[in-house]
């Protein structure tokens, strides 16, 4: 499987901030969350009902 990247962003640990990049095709996406005292990643399915988080 080829990586492909959609988003570069600066991260700064501890800033509160949200990252969020969708496939290029697809309903796939990854997201990282900084809500200032820990940090979240998420694998998400937007092609489901409910809940995408996987």
């Amino acid at each position: 499987m080829t990586i492909l990247v959609t988003l570069q962003a600066q991260l700064i640990v501890g800033e509160e901030q949200v990252i969020k990049s969708l496939a290029p095709e697809g309903m796939l996406a990854a997201v990282f969350e900084d809500d200032g005292r820990t940090g979240y990643f998420y694998a998400l399915d937007e092609s489901l009902e409910g809940n995408p988080i996987r």
